[in-house]
């Protein structure tokens, strides 16, 4: 069933995403994260490379999330017994979100690292 509309298109993603965030403790946590790691880049006056490194590597991880939350409802739909199959397939969407998460703090070392050293070094 294809929206008909743009606008209806952007209002289903909208309410994809508030329903993931609503009920998903995860995706709360990485919003939580996020904006943590925001406050620091607006306080250390990061530079505009920098900010997009943040962007893409927090982008990164909330559309893991969501995808992840996604897979783990259709399964659901899919199948109401515990069965291995559907243990793998929700435990490998989970590890696309925890690779995703371990990339982000590699990235957010990176970025960080220099700038911090220097405010330490300037005190």
């Amino acid at each position: 069933m294809k929206n008909r509309t743009l606008r209806k298109s952007f209002s289903n993603a909208w309410n994809g995403l508030t329903e993931s965030i609503q009920r998903e403790r995860n995706l709360k946590t990485h919003f939580a994260a996020m904006l943590v790691v925001y406050l620091g880049a607006f306080l250390l006056k990061l530079d505009l490379l920098r900010w997009a490194l943040l962007f893409l590597a927090s982008g990164f991880v909330v559309v893991t999330e969501v995808l992840n939350t996604a897979v783990e409802h259709l399964v659901d739909m899919v199948t109401t017994r515990r069965c291995e199959e559907a243990r793998r397939v929700k435990d490998m969407a989970a590890a696309a979100v925890f690779m995703a998460a371990v990339f982000s703090v590699f990235i957010g070392i990176a970025v960080f690292i220099e700038p911090l050293l220097k405010l330490w070094h300037s005190r």
